[in-house]
């Protein structure tokens, strides 16, 4: 009995479930924009390219690339990203920059020890100086970056390559960094 009242609702649920009319609902939701979401917009700041350095095209991530016309690509890299509003913490970024070069991640107790803020011009940035524990010279890397706060942007100037190359490019790096300046629109 009581197995044949279940088939019983079943068959209700069932029956009463099966309706032929369409429920096609559409509605118009007006586009946000997304916290952190990139974005297609005119950079704040500008700057003095270097005039041993290349220009590279930019990419979705990149304001702007460059590499030493006299060096091999690979060598040393050079870049200008940009992101709306803080783009994770310090140590964050830094642990993603250590893992770059095979490093260890460290805790925010060790950070104070690799970052410093420094005036370049007008600008006030935090420098950060990573170095890889490559045994063999050749492969030993370097990462300088120099993080910029402006109109709601975290700017991001990295140089990364090998140990010799961004040690002979340091100066001239710096250089680039007191040139930033910001644009009045």
């Amino acid at each position: 009995m009581l197995k044949t009242g279940l088939i019983l609702v079943g068959m209700i649920f069932f029956i009463a479930g099966c309706d032929n009319r369409d429920h096609i609902a559409v509605y118009k939701v007006p586009k946000t924009q997304l916290k952190g979401q990139m974005t297609n917009y005119e950079s704040h700041i500008g700057w003095v390219t270097p005039k041993a350095w290349q220009t590279h095209s930019k990419t979705a991530m990149r304001l702007a690339s460059f590499t030493v016309k006299d060096l091999p690509k690979r060598d040393l890299d050079i870049s200008i990203v940009s992101f709306p509003g803080d783009v994770g913490s310090l140590l964050a970024n830094v642990n993603r920059w250590r893992g770059q070069l095979g490093l260890t991640v460290i805790t925010g107790q060790e950070l104070h020890k690799m970052s410093a803020l420094r005036k370049f011009g007008k600008n006030t940035m935090t420098l950060i100086r990573l170095v890889s524990d490559a045994k063999e010279k050749n492969t030993e890397k370097s990462i300088i970056v120099a993080i910029y706060k402006h109109a709601n942007n975290t700017y991001f100037f990295k140089m990364i390559g090998k140990k010799e190359v961004v040690s002979k490019q340091e100066a001239t790096f710096n250089r680039f960094l007191e040139s930033v300046y910001v644009k009045h629109h």
